[in-house]
C-alpha cells in the first residue's frame, strides 16, 4: 500500500528499535522532523477547508453592507441561501469524503493528496467570480469537497507514518490547519471585500459558521468581525492545548473535558438569552453584562477544540486496520457532515422551534449525552499500536 512513497516505513518497527535503544538520539530527532514536515504538507489541504468553512461568516456581513460582486452585479441572497453558504460546503464535505475513500486505497495516500489541489483551485476561483447566487452556491461545494477528500488521505496518511508516541499529537495537525485556515479568513475578512477573501489563499459548525450571527443575536458588545476574530482565536488555543495532553491523559480523557466546558457554557449562554428575552423594556441590568454572550462563545469554542472538534478523527484513523482504514474513516467523517449539513441548513428553523435559548440547551444536553457516551463506550487508544 502506498502511504508516502520511497518516504514511507513501519512505525512499529521504528519504535521497537527506539525501545531496544538501538537508535541515536540525532537520528530520532532527524527522523521525527522529517515526520514533522509530512504531516504539516499533508494538513494543507485542511487549511483551505478551514479558510472556506468560516467564509460566510465575514462574508455575509460584507454582502449586508455593500451587495455589489466583483464583475459589478448585484447579490441578493434569501435567508435559505444564506444557510445554504453553510450547509453546501458540508455537504460538499459528505461527497468528497465518500470519493477519498475509495481512491486512498487504489491511488495511495500521496497521491490523493496531490491532486485534491484540484477542487480547491475551481471552487474558490468560481466563487470569486460568482455574478449571481446560483454561482455562489454551487461553487461552495467544491471547496468542501476538497476538503472532505484531503480530511480522509491526511488523516490516514499521517496516522500510518508518525511514530506511536507521537500519533496523537501529530494526528491533530489536519484540525490545527483547520483552525488556522478559519483564523486567515476571519482576519482577511475584516480588510477586504467577501470576494477578495476567496482569493488570499486558494472550524462546532453551528458556532463556527454562523458565529457574527450568534454574537449579533446574543447581543455581544463587540463588533461582529472582532468578536469573530477572537472566537476563532479562542479554537486554536483549544486545540494547542489539546496538543499538550491528547498524548499524556489519553483521548478519553480530553474528550470528556471538551463536551464538559462545552456543555457548562451552553447552558449559561442560554439562561442569558433567556433573562434577556424576559426581562421589561425598562429594566436596564444587562446593559452592564454584554460581555457575557463573547465570553460564553469563546469558552465554548475553547471547549469543542479541546477534544470535540478533533479526537474522533483521530479515533477514527486509530481504531480500524490498514486493509479497511480509508474506507471506515469515511464512513466516521461523512456521518459528521450529514449532521453538519442538518445543522447549519435547519439553523433557523431550529430556532424557531426550540427558540434562541432553547437551541442552546438543546446543544448542552447533547454535550452532556457526549460525556456519558465517552465514560461507557469510547475505547483509550493512547500508546497502542495500530494494525
Amino acid at each position: 500500500m502506498d502511504t508516502g512513497g520511497s518516504d514511507s516505513y513501519d512505525s512499529q518497527d521504528v519504535d521497537m528499535l527506539q525501545n531496544k535503544g538501538q537508535e541515536s538520539k540525532t537520528a530520532r530527532r532527524s527522523r521525527l522532523l522529517k515526520q514533522l514536515g509530512f504531516a504539516i504538507i499533508a494538513s494543507l489541504g485542511q487549511f483551505s477547508l478551514g479558510s472556506s468553512l468560516n467564509w460566510p461568516s465575514p462574508a455575509l456581513s460584507d454582502l449586508a453592507l455593500n451587495n455589489l460582486t466583483w464583475v459589478g452585479t448585484e447579490l441578493v441572497l434569501t435567508p435559505a441561501q444564506m444557510e445554504m453558504t453553510g450547509s453546501l460546503n458540508a455537504v460538499g464535505c459528505l461527497l468528497g469524503s465518500w470519493t477519498s475513500g475509495a481512491m486512498v486505497t487504489r491511488l495511495g495516500r500521496r497521491r490523493c493528496l496531490q491532486i485534491v489541489v484540484v477542487p480547491f483551485l475551481i471552487g474558490f476561483v468560481a466563487l470569486a467570480l460568482a455574478p449571481n447566487s446560483h454561482v455562489l452556491l454551487v461553487a461552495r461545494l467544491l471547496p468542501g469537497f476538497g476538503g472532505g477528500f484531503s480530511n480522509v488521505a491526511a488523516s490516514v496518511y499521517i496516522a500510518e507514518i508518525v511514530d506511536t508516541k507521537v500519533r496523537g499529537v501529530m494526528g491533530i495537525f489536519p484540525s490545527l490547519a483547520l483552525m488556522f485556515g478559519g483564523l486567515f479568513t476571519v482576519c482577511v475578512g475584516a480588510i477586504v471585500r467577501w470576494y477578495h477573501m476567496t482569493m488570499n489563499f486558494c472550524g462546532n459548525y453551528l458556532f463556527t459558521v454562523q458565529t457574527a450571527r450568534v454574537l449579533r443575536k446574543t447581543g455581544a458588545s463587540m463588533d461582529e468581525d472582532s468578536g469573530t476574530i477572537i472566537v476563532t482565536a479562542a479554537r486554536i488555543i483549544g486545540m494547542l492545548v489539546s496538543i499538550c495532553f491528547v498524548d499524556r491523559m489519553g483521548r478519553r480523557a480530553v474528550l470528556i473535558a471538551s463536551h464538559a466546558i462545552s456543555s457548562v457554557f451552553l447552558i449559561i449562554l442560554g439562561v442569558y438569552v433567556y433573562l434577556v428575552a424576559e426581562a421589561p423594556p425598562e429594566d436596564t441590568t444587562f446593559s452592564k453584562l454584554t460581555w457575557v454572550p463573547l465570553a460564553c462563545v469563546i469558552m465554548i469554542m475553547f471547549g469543542i477544540n479541546l477534544g470535540a472538534q478533533l479526537v474522533p478523527f483521530l479515533l477514527a484513523s486509530e481504531y480500524f486496520p490498514t486493509s479497511v482504514r480509508g474506507q471506515s474513516f469515511t464512513v466516521c467523517y461523512a456521518s459528521g457532515m450529514v449532521f453538519s449539513f442538518v445543522v447549519l441548513q435547519f439553523y433557523f428553523s431550529a430556532m424557531d422551534v426550540f427558540t434562541q435559548a432553547g437551541l442552546y440547551w438543546f446543544c448542552a444536553a447533547v454535550c452532556f449525552v457526549a460525556v456519558v457516551f465517552t465514560l461507557i463506550f469510547v475505547k483509550e487508544t493512547k500508546g497502542e499500536n495500530i494494525g
